[in-house]
């Protein structure tokens, strides 16, 4: 049909990719674009390894940063959001940290080092301060009692 059920069942279901170990690509891709920089723990001075906990989003991190730092001030130049330079890199390496969705406790933590920002702008009632919300779904088959349910 043309009501879209399969893709909202797909959305709805969508579930966190692989965390720890950080999958050897985007490792690899850490060393390549951060030579001689150890990976450390935000919370504490422990420096992480690819099997660490919490090493993922360290990197998802370090690459939003690099590519917010490389794209400051050039929101006009064409091609944005990767205006030529590393932008893009940082980016691949930030989806490649975090695949497929990102949980509510990522998304916390991104929002508490000031990296993303989930506020609703204008001055509606909506608008204002938001707490960041994971993208990850529910899974298929809770999604699948609830639309059964309550939409059938």
């Amino acid at each position: 049909t043309g009501d879209a059920w399969g893709e909202l069942m797909v959305a709805a279901g969508l579930t966190a990719g692989a965390r720890q170990p950080v999958q050897p690509e985007t490792w690899d891709m850490y060393l390549h674009l951060q030579p001689d920089t150890p990976l450390y723990d935000a919370s504490s001075t422990t420096q992480l390894s690819r099997d660490s906990k919490g090493a993922a989003l360290a990197i998802a991190k370090v690459a939003l940063r690099k590519w917010h730092d490389s794209v400051k001030g050039r929101e006009e130049q064409e091609g944005w959001p990767f205006p030529g330079g590393r932008g893009e890199e940082w980016m691949v390496m930030a989806r490649l940290a975090l695949p497929k969705c990102i949980t509510d406790s990522e998304a916390e933590a991104l929002q508490a080092a000031g990296l993303v920002d989930c506020s609703i702008p204008g001055a509606f009632h909506s608008s204002g301060p938001r707490e960041c919300e994971g993208t990850c779904g529910t899974p298929h088959a809770v999604a699948w009692l609830f639309f059964v349910m309550f939409c059938a």
